[in-house]
């Protein structure tokens, strides 16, 4: 977990510059502030933390970038929230830099024009560490890179054995 989180930490390091011109790097004189929405609970919010405090206190005191999370409640309100500033909805958030959502809300976001295409922000190298199955569902709309999976779950059936057995004699 904490690989994939300073992955995401680092990942953020580099968003921060790709506004930036080839020439460009962070200048500590000209600090940046990066925002991150997620939706993490208990054990992982706190490791995430973790994580943002090191990297605020090493890489990102040295170039001049400061990461700022917000916990959202779950999926659907983070969903609301950020579909809600990409609209410019009154009273709505500032768009985040980055956010954990899904790929369903990063869909509507591309369309949307909000998004960041990361395809330059990566070498191939970078992406062959990763399942390529995942970084294939972080192109949307054609080849176009937009995410990269943060966490991936799969949902499986457990069965007690022995309940199963006493019972299933009874299924026809």
């Amino acid at each position: 977990m904490k690989k994939i989180a300073a992955f995401f930490l680092s990942t953020a390091l580099l968003l921060s510059l790709a506004g930036c011109s080839k020439s460009d790097k962070p200048d500590k004189n000209n600090p940046v502030t990066l925002t991150i929405w997620h939706t993490y609970v208990e054990g992982m919010r706190g490791s995430f933390d973790e994580l943002v405090s090191e990297f605020n206190t090493t890489v990102g005191a040295k170039n001049g970038i400061t990461v700022t999370v917000t916990a959202i409640a779950n999926a659907s309100v983070i969903n609301e929230q950020i579909i809600a500033a990409a609209d410019r909805d009154p009273g709505a958030s500032e768009m985040p830099d980055m956010a954990v959502i899904y790929p369903k809300v990063a869909v509507t976001l591309a369309e949307k024009g909000v998004l960041a295409e990361l395809g330059g922000q990566f070498s191939q190298k970078e992406l062959d560490a990763f399942v390529p199955q995942f970084v294939e569902e972080g192109r949307l709309g054609g080849d176009k890179f937009y995410l990269l999976p943060i966490a991936k779950s799969t949902e499986v059936l457990y069965l007690n054995r022995t309940l199963f057995d006493r019972f299933s004699a009874a299924i026809d």
